[in-house]
């Protein structure tokens, strides 16, 4: 047994039935439990959180995109786009004149 064997089996215990697979039956299992991807699921929570937060704060566009973890402006322009179909900036701004 190497050095890194007993934390590898500590980790595997933490993840439960998880642990002791290989990554595309993990991926094969949260897509049943989930209806998508955990790629897709992430990217989902992220353009989520970054709805929210141009709601109910004043942050610019590149914090919130940092805050998130899109990396970039750019990333959350991209994404706002496929997703809302609009920008985050054009999508502050209708939220904002919905509230009035």
């Amino acid at each position: 047994m190497g050095p890194g064997a007993p934390r590898r089996a500590a980790h595997r215990r933490r993840l439960g039935p998880f642990g002791a697979r290989g990554p595309p039956h993990v991926a094969r299992l949260f897509r049943d439990a989930t209806g998508t991807t955990p790629g897709r699921w992430l990217l989902d929570q992220r353009v989520a959180r970054a709805r929210e937060l141009l709601e109910t704060s004043t942050a610019t566009v590149a914090h919130i995109a940092h805050f998130v973890g899109l990396g970039s402006p750019d990333a959350l322009q991209r994404h706002f786009r496929r997703e809302l179909g609009t920008t985050p900036s054009h999508y502050r701004q209708a939220f904002a004149d919905k509230r009035g």
